[in-house]
């Protein structure tokens, strides 16, 4: 039996009014059984509406609200991060993507536009078995339990070491930390791949094959790759920042805070 996702309070919270997005969140929400918020800035009341009446529409089950954030609206969802699974934005926000990530303790997931969802492919998780490893591989097996799919974790590295008292390799470490993780969610499929290039090429490569790319985003260090793959991935990205925890004990639905009515 497959684990409840370590971060779950039973919400998504959607963060555009693009219809891609909108969509992709609606999906999720549905096959997870949570609650959706559609959470907007004053100055977006009509069009969160209008998204909303169209999500209720296409998801007659889906428990659909709304909730108007002052701003600046990223230190709103950081405070929304600590009652939701998932945040959901388009990618076309990416300084909104990266700022908000950088204090949410829930992963964040940018949809590009004309995603089309599709339950045959995996979800890759971009690691070097670093110090987010054990947050971003849990947040990639939550999201294909999710979805009903698998999990590819790819590691590029050109031999470069890293120093720890898990591993002396870049290799070493990921097949560690994913060997641990894969333990909480034994009915995911799990394979890993070493790819001998630089992240960004082997992470948009294997993007392409993918239904979402999950990857480490902690804008302490070198944030580059996570900066390059939100600009140039056709596939949704995940970003794990530095505050989701590994290992948080799940609420029921009733501890999230009320919805406004839209």
């Amino acid at each position: 039996m497959t684990t409840t996702p370590a971060w779950t309070t039973a919400r998504v919270v959607l963060a555009s009014t693009e219809i891609d997005a909108a969509l992709w969140a609606a999906d999720y929400a549905d096959r997870c059984g949570h609650g959706l918020t559609v959470a907007h800035t004053p100055d977006r009341v009509t069009q969160a509406h209008d998204v909303t009446v169209r999500l209720r529409a296409g998801s007659p089950r889906l428990d659909v609200s709304t909730r108007s954030i002052p701003e600046p609206i990223a230190y709103g969802l950081a405070a929304e991060s600590h009652t939701a699974d998932l945040i959901v934005l388009d990618a076309e926000q990416t300084v909104l993507a990266r700022t908000v990530t950088a204090r949410a303790r829930c992963p964040l997931v940018a949809i590009p536009p004309a995603t089309n969802q599709d339950d045959d492919l995996p979800v890759v998780v971009g690691t070097d078995g670093g110090h987010l490893a054990e947050a971003v591989v849990l947040a990639g097996l939550a999201l294909a339990t999710a979805l009903g799919t698998g999990v590819r974790v790819v590691c590029c590295t050109l031999g470069t070491p890293i120093t720890g008292p898990r591993s002396t390799s870049v290799a070493q470490a990921t097949f560690t930390v994913t060997n641990s993780c894969a333990e909480q969610y034994p009915d995911v499929p799990v394979e890993v791949r070493i790819a001998r290039s630089h992240p960004v090429t082997g992470l948009i490569r294997h993007a392409r094959l993918a239904s979402v790319l999950v990857v480490g985003s902690d804008p302490t260090g070198d944030d580059s790759t996570s900066h390059h793959l939100l600009h140039r991935s056709s596939t949704p990205v995940a970003l794990v920042g530095p505050l989701v925890p590994a290992h948080r004990k799940p609420e029921p639905l009733s501890c999230s805070p009320a919805a406004e009515p839209s």
